[in-house]
């Protein structure tokens, strides 16, 4: 073989090996704040004078709730994009493709077309909890693990204190918790004398099969996020099964008891960008006084009940409410059997509590929120019914679990 040959040879191998590497994402991260931003990381160098790498219209995302507004090189990054975006994601789940990127590799510059990515290190970890969380279906306030409450109430002209407390802590077995609801105060019209405690069974069952399973059967990030926002976009997150057996206390005093069984199916909507929603349309419940000598002997009540809860919560930090909610909830009982009532008569019929809650959290940490409760309360509730008509401030602490 001549030299010249040779030479060209050497020369094509040489041009093979140091050829571009194809470029490609590392990362995609998602920073919240003020002005949430995308970081996008690459495998190479971004050519810095190139106008098509920051031009919005090169730029796709999924979900197609937001767009890209403006591009920017991270400060002291070359091979790192900043992507501001409008509008909001109903999902941590990102995905992001470029049409055409200019990049350098090898002291030259090149060009690359169609590079897509993900919003995660681990897209199957990513992907599994995000299966996971759009199947969960919001907790009202008093299903949290814990809520709990001390306050001023006014009633019949004075004012005195009093305390709500709810526990639901889970148990190893899945859907199973035992739960304690405790309502008291020291004001005659403002105590409504509750205390139950027991172990209760929620079974959820979302709704939406179809589209379900077609997020299970998703691969690419365009069909995922796709499935995703045909989920979220309906109305309704599912239904919730709930059994419970339960003993209700007049509290602070053992003088009326009684062993209930509650069954009933609460349907409830997804959480939207502000709001949330639940109705009770059937529950029975059916029990008996746990006193030899009462004049009450067997228990039995339908219930039905409602609530919606309004709120806004700031993710910047910047001002000193983090979160605010508006929050209704209402339940009615007719009473088959005559029960015991506060004072010591006995009857039946219609009886209904409801309750208006403004929250406003000033703290917002990974065990709970913290803040301040305003309250207006109205009804009576088992196991004695004493009639409540109140209004209450004071503080609050509750867990963050509003899904389940």
């Amino acid at each position: 073989m001549t030299l010249r040959p040779m030479l060209f040879a050497l020369g094509a191998a040489a041009a093979a090996f140091c050829a571009a590497e194809p470029l490609s994402v590392r990362q995609v991260i998602l920073e919240p704040g003020a002005q949430p931003v995308i970081q996008v990381r690459f495998s190479h160098p971004l050519e810095r004078g190139a106008a098509a790498n920051l031009d919005p219209a090169n730029v796709t995302m999924a979900p197609g709730t937001v767009r890209v507004q403006r591009i920017t090189h991270s400060p002291g990054r070359t091979n790192e994009l900043q992507l501001y975006f409008t509008g909001a994601l109903s999902t941590q789940f990102v995905s992001v493709r470029f049409a055409q990127l200019l990049y350098r590799d090898a002291g030259a510059m090149h060009t690359a077309e169609g590079v897509d990515g993900l919003s995660t290190e681990s897209a199957a970890d990513e992907l599994e909890r995000l299966r996971a969380r759009v199947q969960q279906i919001p907790k009202s306030s008093q299903q949290r693990h814990l809520s709990a409450s001390g306050f001023v109430t006014a009633a019949r002209g004075s004012s005195q204190g009093g305390a709500e407390l709810s526990l639901n802590p889970a148990l190893s077995t899945p859907g199973m918790t035992t739960f304690l609801q405790f309502n008291k105060s020291t004001q005659p019209g403002a105590d409504a004398k509750h205390f139950e405690t027991g172990f209760r069974f929620r079974q959820a069952l979302p709704w939406n099969r179809a589209l379900l399973n077609s997020l299970a059967q998703a691969r690419s990030p365009q069909e995922i996020n796709r499935a995703v926002e045909a989920v979220q976009s309906r109305l309704m997150a599912g239904a919730v099964v709930d059994a419970a057996a339960k003993i209700e206390v007049a509290a602070a005093s053992l003088a009326v008891s009684k062993f209930v069984g509650d069954v009933g199916v609460q349907l409830v909507t997804r959480t939207q960008r502000h709001w949330r929603c639940y109705a009770v349309p059937f529950a029975i419940e059916v029990g008996r006084s746990l006193h030899a000598d009462s004049a009450v002997d067997w228990i039995a009540r339908y219930k039905a009940g409602l609530g919606a809860t309004l709120f806004v919560e700031d993710g910047s930090a910047r001002y000193p409410v983090r979160r605010a909610e508006v929050d209704f909830q209402g339940v009615a009982r007719h009473l088959i059997f005559n029960e015991t009532m506060f004072g010591g008569s006995t009857a039946h019929g219609l009886r209904g509590y409801g309750w208006l809650d403004v929250r406003l959290y000033v703290g917002i940490t990974p065990a709970g929120r913290y803040g301040f409760r305003f309250s207006l309360q109205q009804g009576s509730l088992p196991p004695v019914y004493a009639p409540v008509r109140s209004s209450q401030f004071g503080i609050l602490f509750g867990s963050a679990d509003d899904q389940e």
